[in-house]
């Protein structure tokens, strides 16, 4: 009597184990085809993607899109082998020199060069063409709001 009920749970563990088996194999292919898709309360990936103005943005909302990047005012205009740079467009230089490392501090006279001209000047340096309308707003720039 013995010995048949050690069959029995023998048995029982074998079909258990086999009825496991099946479910597995078959509810298992099943999650390996579905694909991921973000939805509400979807966790994104912790990526960042250089804009062009050298800012980083996120991915973010349901389907984990990379957040727009900022959009340039008016980009300030420079000439041939010149280039701006800096934090707020504040620095004119050579376009084959290193990015200028600027503090980032914004001054009020910063705004003034969005709608100057960068270019080379006589002495064949880089520099921001002194024209009258940028020479009075260097004089009085305009307010920080």
């Amino acid at each position: 009597m013995k010995n048949k009920n050690a069959l029995y749970l023998v048995i029982g563990l074998m079909v258990a184990s086999f009825l496991i088996l099946i479910g597995y194999a078959i509810y298992g292919s099943q999650l390996r085809n579905m694909p991921l898709q973000p939805g509400p309360g979807a966790i994104c990936t912790m990526e960042a993607k250089q804009c062009p103005d050298g800012s980083y943005v996120g991915r973010q909302g349901p389907n984990c899109e990379f957040a727009a990047c900022p959009s340039p005012s008016k980009p300030p205009v420079s000439g041939a082998g010149c280039k701006v740079g800096g934090c707020s467009g504040q620095i004119c230089q050579d376009a084959s020199a290193e990015p200028a490392i600027t503090d980032c501090m914004y001054r009020p006279e910063y705004a003034c060069y969005q709608n100057a001209k960068c270019e080379r000047q006589a002495s064949g340096e880089c520099g921001w063409t002194m024209t009258a309308s940028l020479r009075v707003c260097l004089q009085s720039p305009p307010s920080i709001r």
